[in-house]
């Protein structure tokens, strides 16, 4: 039996000519029939004609794939969701019909229920190490990239798409046109509905720009009057405990997606905020021990590829001294 591969299946779908009391071999052929024609239909890549003809050429036909959606539909309400790995579903199989016919017909209609949950409800994962970056393409000329220590899951169907970003940052592309995209972070659910967007999550909270196209704040009870909407040039944050919903400037913009260009820039705040945040591109951390030098204010432009450029920046400027200590930590001294 064939087995869901990005929402296609081989089409093995044939008319079993004898009309008579079944045989065990041809239940289990409608059994995977059925089960193949529920996933068709649930990923939207079914041909509905095709099917109905299919359906209606034997009442045998009708049956089992009733007993098929009604499996579907119970482990539909499933809590929680079933994550596997991306080698696991290249090589996952459904058990052998023999061991099917042992269990009879309607343990062979859950497991091949089953089988076809797991592979729609699997989450696909990419993850950077701290100073890496991922570009992701996705189905529909759609679009992932992954700042440093950034650790994403997402899963595509013909009817739904879903982003999951478990800690990070994330830039993503929206492509004209096709299905918007939930995204969901620390909490709170994003429908992204073309465009650009830029997402980071830090200490639980999140921090969505939206570069170009669209998108939405969804609420655990979201109506009409609850949905925020978020256009191009727009951000919506929880980073200072109270929900903040504001339009950026394009600096403010070019700021917040120069990662995607391998820069950092620092526009004016304390020395000691500035390297929290660079520091999450490097190994060796930046510190300085006395809180006056953690006052000092900095701007400009650096890349996050080359840390010791940036901490010369830092000694010529404010008149600094530089040391590494055993473990390679850089701490900044007057």
């Amino acid at each position: 039996m064939s087995v869901i591969i990005s929402g296609r299946a081989r089409n093995v779908l044939s008319r079993d000519p004898n009309l008579s009391e079944p045989s065990s071999s041809s239940l289990e052929s409608m059994t995977d029939q059925a089960a193949l024609w529920y996933a068709q239909l649930d990923s939207g890549t079914a041909d509905e004609r095709a099917f109905e003809t299919w359906r209606a050429a034997d009442p045998r036909h009708a049956a089992a794939f009733a007993r098929i959606a009604a499996t579907g539909e119970i482990l539909s309400t499933l809590s929680g969701t079933v994550e596997v790995p991306a080698e696991a579903k290249q090589s996952r199989v459904l058990p052998s019909r023999r061991y099917l016919l042992q269990g009879g017909v309607l343990a062979a209609v859950l497991i091949a229920g089953i089988g076809i949950w797991l592979q729609s409800h699997s989450r696909v994962y990419a993850e950077t190490l701290v100073g890496g970056r991922q570009s992701v393409p996705l189905p529909d000329g759609d679009r992932l990239d992954l700042n440093t220590d950034t650790k994403v899951g997402w899963r595509f169907t013909g009817k739904k798409k879903e982003v999951w970003v478990e800690r990070g940052e994330i830039a993503l592309h929206v492509a004209s046109g096709q299905l918007p995209v939930l995204v969901h972070a620390s909490g709170k659910t994003f429908l992204v509905t073309s465009g650009d967007v830029n997402l980071r999550t830090r200490d639980r909270t999140v921090n969505l720009v939206v570069v170009s196209g669209s998108a939405q704040l969804l609420t655990p009870e979201t109506s009409i009057a609850t949905i925020i909407p978020l256009t191009a040039g727009q951000t919506w944050s929880d980073f200072a405990g109270e929900p903040r919903h504001q339009t950026l400037s394009e600096a403010g913009i070019r700021s917040a997606t120069a990662w995607q260009r391998d820069e950092f820039i620092a526009t004016g705040q304390r020395l000691d905020v500035v390297l929290a945040d660079y520091n999450r591109y490097i190994a060796d951390k930046i510190v300085v021990d006395d809180p006056a030098l953690a006052a000092l204010h900095v701007g400009g432009r650096f890349s996050t590829r080359d840390p010791k450029a940036f901490v010369a920046a830092l000694e010529t400027t404010f008149s600094l001294n530089a040391s590494t200590g055993p473990d390679g930590t850089v701490h900044l001294t007057r």
